[in-house]
């Protein structure tokens, strides 16, 4: 199916071949994880490239014709351009360097249609075979949090609850983090995306937890943040603005709803207590192989929410020099309204 809809996409744009060297897209249409693989998809036939350490990956997959490369693999792409006399070529000029696409064009002879995110339009709505995996990464995520909250005490490092988390979710069944495990302590956690490290966990501290799971290549994404030892009025009353605005927000998550409007939504609650420059990022994105995908609940941004999409919601405040929160779920967009793929208390806990 997937092959047919970017086919005629291909027939659309008036092309000849769709050239794919995005890894993601790559791993979207063929399954295949490889650091150094591309696609040429035809209206016939459909090639997967890549060299002698990928030979038997390549030759698994039954979607397209394997081609073990002993030269540079926009070389041998070159080649399969050049021997099925390939005139016009869609390609998504983000993913070749200029160095790269001047050897190319000299090599293939042929014409090129650039596009950015060709296959947005595909990979944007999910199959429930898609959903299910993420589904399964959240709860993979979710045991290991379970787990780690446990064994915090005092004296812990950042860095350690993160090695943990990453090894709890690997003992699990995840493939890999979704992305690099954040956990910020204290102050650290007024940096949206703090990187663990050394520094000790206290009591009065915030713990900023934002994370996720893989499974069979799709991800998920959660940030939970919970207090250790006690909780101030501030903290408290910070904490409840967020959930406030992340709960709103999730209620008006819907078809036909605007990502720029769900954005507004929560930042408009955020602002009317005071800390509007305290929310320092949009409020979502598409979440799928990639941990960032479309669409985007921004205030700029012109994507209209549909039934399949699967998006974030992760409304922060963020003190510098104090603390930061930030509550996140992972939701599917249904007919009807959403379905949140998280099953974790939002509650501020005090460990």
């Amino acid at each position: 199916m997937r092959l047919k809809k970017i086919k005629k996409l291909i027939q659309e744009k008036n092309a000849d071949a769709y050239i794919v060297l995005n890894n993601s897209d790559i791993r979207y249409f063929s399954g295949v994880v490889s650091s150094n693989v591309a696609l040429v998809i035809t209206g016939e036939k459909d090639y997967i490239l890549s060299d002698a350490r990928y030979k038997f990956v390549i030759e698994r997959q039954n979607k397209f014709i394997p081609v073990v490369i002993n030269k540079a693999l926009l070389s041998a792409v070159s080649d399969i351009v050049k021997e099925n006399g390939i005139k016009k070529v869609l390609m998504d000029d983000s993913h070749i360097s200029l160095a790269d696409f001047k050897k190319f064009e000299t090599e293939s002879e042929c014409e090129f249609i650039f596009e950015r995110n060709i296959t947005r339009s595909l990979r944007i709505i999910k199959t429930p075979e898609e959903t299910e995996c993420i589904k399964k990464a959240q709860k993979i995520a979710e045991k290991a949090l379970s787990e780690v909250l446990k064994s915090i005490k005092e004296g812990i490092t950042s860095k350690e609850i993160a090695a943990e988390l990453d090894y709890k979710m690997a003992l699990y069944g995840s493939e890999e983090p979704a992305f690099e495990t954040i956990v910020a302590t204290g102050a650290d956690s007024a940096d949206c995306h703090a990187v663990p490290n050394g520094n000790k966990v206290k009591k009065g501290d915030f713990i900023l937890f934002d994370f996720g799971a893989t499974v069979n290549g799709y991800r998920s994404d959660m940030t939970r943040t919970a207090a250790f030892g006690e909780v101030s009025d501030e903290q408290k009353k910070i904490y409840n603005i967020v959930l406030e605005a992340h709960l709103e927000a999730m209620k008006n998550v819907k078809p036909g709803m605007k990502c720029s409007q769900i954005d507004k939504i929560a930042r408009d609650i955020i602002k009317n207590n005071g800390y509007e420059k305290d929310f320092l990022h949009s409020l979502g994105h598409g979440v799928g192989i990639d941990i960032h995908e479309e669409p985007r609940l921004s205030e700029k941004s012109s994507d209209v929410l549909e039934s399949g999409m699967v998006v974030t919601v992760e409304p922060g405040i963020y003190l510098e020099n104090k603390f930061g929160v930030r509550i996140e779920d992972t939701v599917i967009v249904t007919e009807n309204g959403y379905e949140s793929v998280a099953d974790f208390p939002k509650n501020l806990i005090i460990l």
